[in-house]
């Protein structure tokens, strides 16, 4: 079982939905994939995935 060194600092939602999804997907094995257009990553575990953005300020 992996644990992970976070705060928790019981934010305000929708900050806490996000950390708690986020912490689901990353708690077992994750694929990475890439699109061939756009600047993102896709993480995909058991538990659903999460897209990832570039931003660039």
């Amino acid at each position: 079982m992996r644990r992970w060194a976070i705060a928790r600092m019981a934010c305000p939602e929708p900050g806490m939905g996000h950390e708690r999804r986020v912490l689901a997907i990353l708690d077992g094995p994750v694929m990475t994939s890439r699109p061939e257009e756009g600047d993102c990553l896709i993480l995909t575990g058991t538990n659903g995935s999460l897209q990832l953005n570039q931003v660039i300020n």
